[in-house]
């Protein structure tokens, strides 16, 4: 028998429990549908899922959890630096191919991915481990 490891975060709350044996993976819809020209962004991060199933699978006697969160375009941060940077390929094309390609027809917001992300480490999904959540879109689709 092992024993769970001791988290380095000390509380007297059993809620805040909850939050030390989980593992939420930012990661990218390109898992599931291959987007052109970003081989160097997915290629990586493919090999990290793998590892998240592992985890999950290994460590959830330990009461470990893995998850990961498969992002789409988020209209945030990087998402809006690249559409303000001059030669890229973030044009007004690429803005209408995306869209297109998307069952909901518009971008992300950072809250949603954060709510997904808290989910994921709470008690309520506590039966859950070792998934990849796609929060794109539909772009998987």
């Amino acid at each position: 028998i092992r024993r769970p490891p001791r988290s380095t975060l000390s509380s007297s709350s059993a809620a805040s429990d909850v939050y030390k044996r989980q593992i939420v993976f930012i990661s990218s819809a390109g898992l599931f549908r291959y987007p052109p020209g970003d081989a160097l962004s997915v290629a990586p991060k493919a090999t990290i899922e793998h590892l998240i199933k592992g985890i999950a699978k290994e460590e959830g006697v330990n009461g470990v959890r893995a998850h990961s969160i498969a992002l789409g375009v988020i209209d945030a941060g990087i998402f809006h630096r690249l559409l303000n940077e001059e030669n890229t390929f973030f044009d007004e094309a690429w803005h209408e191919a995306v869209l297109n390609n998307l069952a909901l027809k518009r971008f992300g917001q950072a809250d949603e991915v954060s709510e997904t992300a808290l989910f994921l480490a709470s008690s309520k999904a506590a039966y859950i481990t070792g998934h990849c959540i796609p929060v794109d879109g539909g772009y998987h689709l």
